[in-house]
């Protein structure tokens, strides 16, 4: 099954009213698990993509919201991408970057797979409304996540919450997290249930308590390929050839 894992980074305006995509990180992934064959789990590094939403970043707001924070996940980008030969930055404004997104998407596989999907739908509506201009993105994505576009191409695209696959779709793996969860108690923050946030995800599947996201885009595709990878080795083929955007469940811990 070849996907494209992707992550959507944002910063809200300074009113609260938006939220603006200003990083769209996208790593082609391959997961094989098939009974009695040689089992494939790869990041095709070189082969990512990674957009920097031009008119977001110049924006007034967004340099106002602008500090130390918000250009360390920039930084952050910049060094993972050479650290794992990511030979494609791409700088451009939002209708392209979309574009851009899509045929990417299509080119790797038509899968597109994010952490918490539908909230990433509502962040794409809300840069679209805050930058007006060119239309791509129409205000019914979250509702219609198929005919939510204005390129025709996206309604053909499987779209993938990992955080349902991961709550849903996963008993072996939940049963080890929650097992995890009550040996690390101070690790999440949730009294009676275990999280489903990617942090601790990839905090369980690292057996490391005090690991942080940098929540820089590029970063954040990585640790979601090492969490769907261990998924994979304890259940199987989690992913197939649909769309998958089921409520997820919450995963009591005890």
């Amino acid at each position: 099954m070849d996907v494209v894992l992707a992550d959507f980074e944002s910063v809200r305006t300074r009113d609260g009213a938006h939220s603006l995509v200003h990083t769209i990180s996208l790593i082609p992934a391959t997961f094989s698990h098939r009974r009695g064959r040689a089992k494939q789990y790869t990041l095709h590094y070189s082969k990512g993509l990674v957009i920097k939403i031009s008119d977001v970043i110049r924006t007034e707001t967004f340099q106002l919201l602008s500090n130390s924070h918000l250009n360390a996940k920039h930084t952050a980008d910049m060094l993972t991408i050479a650290t794992n030969g990511i030979e494609c930055t791409l700088h451009t404004n939002f209708c392209n970057a979309i574009r851009r997104m899509i045929t990417f998407v299509i080119d790797n596989g038509n899968t597109i797979v994010s952490h918490c999907l539908e909230n990433d739908l509502g962040f794409l509506v809300s840069t679209q409304n805050f930058l007006k201009g060119s239309r791509i993105v129409k205000n019914k994505l979250v509702s219609f996540p198929d005919s939510g576009m204005y390129d025709a191409r996206w309604s053909d695209i499987r779209k993938v919450c990992s955080m349902s696959l991961l709550c849903n779709r996963c008993p072996k793996f939940n049963d080890e997290y929650r097992q995890w969860c009550r040996d690390n108690p101070n690790a999440i923050s949730h009294s009676n249930k275990c999280s489903s946030r990617l942090k601790h995800y990839i905090q369980f599947v690292k057996n490391d308590p005090m690991y942080e996201q940098n929540h820089s885009a590029v970063q954040d595709v990585i640790d979601l390929f090492t969490v769907l990878k261990y998924a994979y080795q304890t259940d199987g083929n989690i992913i197939d050839k649909h769309s998958y955007l089921s409520s997820p469940s919450w995963i009591k811990a005890c």
